[in-house]
């Protein structure tokens, strides 16, 4: 199966398939999410994530995002400049190293994850027709 390309999504400055994982970023994933890399970089790139802030450097962005995998919550804290995910935090470091996540926040990317439709991570495979319908008779 291959990923479906996202539209441009409202309130996000990235577009389909750009985010990556910087090797730091990779390991902090692994290390603390089950949420498999490349559904996490989909989620991303479709926008299904709450922009929470950003740091001293305004290029660098935090962006919130829920994984039904782990049943909670993490921070993305990617570069805008090259799309790269500079680490992956849960909310329990977000929240000891920049501020709480307030509980609208943690609603709304879980609702951007769980009312999304339920192809839209992963593009469905399109049924093969081997006939065609039959008219039906028109009613006089």
């Amino acid at each position: 199966m291959t990923p479906k390309p996202y539209p441009r999504v409202k309130n996000s400055p990235f577009t389909a398939h750009q985010a990556r994982f910087t090797r730091h970023g990779k390991d902090r994933k692994l290390e603390r999410f089950i949420i498999p890399c490349e559904e996490l970089l989909l989620q991303l790139d479709a926008g299904m994530c709450v922009h929470i802030g950003t740091e001293d450097r305004p290029w660098i962005i935090h962006r919130l995002f829920f994984s039904r995998d782990d049943a909670g919550w993490g921070v993305a804290v990617q570069d805008c400049n090259t799309k790269e995910i500079l680490t992956i935090l849960p909310l329990s470091y977000y929240g000891n190293l920049h501020r709480k996540v307030t509980p609208w926040e943690r609603r709304e990317a879980k609702r951007l994850v769980h009312w999304s439709p339920p192809d839209c991570l992963v593009e469905a495979p399109l049924p093969e027709i081997t006939e065609l319908p039959v008219p039906l008779p028109l009613a006089a």
